[in-house]
């Protein structure tokens, strides 16, 4: 049994593959593989972190309308699972969301080519869009590669292909029929235990591996959205409405360029402050109902064709939806506390220098 997990961003992927990746020698104990192979050769990026995600293989099959010339880490992969007695094996990435038809064909095919019975699972998390918005501004903003403020963004989003989250599914369907996809709602109060993790669990249980009992590392919630005090001070920084002086120490740091050094920091630092549990309101009403109409239209659309029906959304009015007061802006932070903000940045990165330095 091959498990595919496709996303959707911004639907606790990070986590999954977090706990996947953190435990991939207990997983092969139980006969569950969560290869190397199509992560990457050396399994670090350029930073020295792990590569958790099968973006590799993701890659090779991103809009394939024609046989790929040199599908190294797919192949490596195939070969892998060929070598090894492992029942199960998981592969995740976001970037399989965005595959085409013939892509998937090619992705199945070559698995099936050592392996003409193998049986496949497709995992897809899905998000309410009310939900999903907010959080992937967040991703956007919080390492300051991009400056615009969320109308702007939230204009370009929800035009995007990928918010129809029924035809992500049904590409894949086609290819592997919908008696293999396993949709699931990251919500918790439709989640096995109210956690991703046990969901995902019991759905490789569901597929035939043994997870009943198993002793695991328990990663927990991984790449969460700051507040919002926390994110406009970082677009700020990187746009305008910062104020801070020409000779100010935090420039040496910034520049031209943003960095996720520079995100990293600055979000541990609105979490000490207790910025970050302050989310904010983003969404207008307009917008709001505009993602509750096309949610609800693509949860009907999926569940007249999935094996389980998911939960329609509810309106505006049963959830308690409360439009924003005002766009969240760093204007809206008194000077002196942004101005402190900014400061203890420029601290936490002169010592994350100073700690390089001694390391080099």
């Amino acid at each position: 049994m091959i498990v595919i997990h496709i996303g959707l961003k911004k639907c606790g992927s990070a986590s999954l593959q977090t706990f996947l990746s953190t435990n991939e020698k207990q997983l092969s104990n139980l006969s569950i593989e969560y290869p190397r192979a199509g992560r990457d050769s050396n399994s670090q990026d350029k930073a020295g972190r792990e590569r958790k995600a099968h973006n590799n293989i993701a890659k090779e099959i991103l809009g394939v309308k024609r046989p790929i010339s040199q599908p190294r880490a797919l192949l490596e992969c195939v070969g892998h699972w060929a070598q090894i007695t492992s029942r199960t094996m998981v592969l995740s990435s976001e970037v399989f969301e965005g595959a085409t038809k013939e892509g998937i064909q090619y992705l199945k095919q070559a698995f099936l080519r050592w392996r003409p019975e193998e049986q496949f699972t497709i995992f897809l998390m899905i998000r309410d869009l009310i939900d999903i918005m907010p959080s992937s501004y967040a991703q956007k903003i919080k390492h300051g590669f991009h400056t615009y403020d969320f109308d702007t963004f939230f204009a370009g989003r929800i035009e995007e292909p990928r918010v129809h989250y029924f035809d992500t599914a049904e590409r894949w369907a086609d290819v592997f029929g919908w008696d293999s996809m396993q949709i699931r709602l990251l919500d918790r109060c439709h989640l096995t235990n109210g956690d991703l993790l046990d969901d995902f669990l019991a759905m490789l249980s569901e597929s035939g591996a043994a997870t009943d009992g198993a002793v695991l590392n328990r990663t927990g919630v991984m790449n969460s959205a700051p507040g919002w005090k926390t994110l406009e001070a970082i677009r700020a920084l990187f746009g305008d409405g910062h104020s801070l002086p020409e000779h100010h120490r935090l420039w040496k740091f910034v520049g031209r360029r943003p960095s996720k050094r520079i995100g990293i920091c600055a979000v541990e630092l609105g979490e000490k402050r207790g910025w970050n549990r302050e989310r904010g309101r983003y969404l207008t009403r307009e917008q709001a109902e505009r993602c509750l109409a096309i949610y609800a239209a693509n949860v009907e659309k999926l569940n007249r064709r999935a094996l389980k029906a998911l939960p329609l959304p509810a309106s505006l009015g049963n959830r308690g939806f409360m439009a924003r007061e005002f766009m969240p802006k760093a204007c809206h932070i008194s000077r002196y506390e942004l101005h402190e903000f900014y400061n203890d940045l420029a601290g936490s990165l002169e010592k994350v220098s100073a700690a390089r330095q001694r390391v080099r």
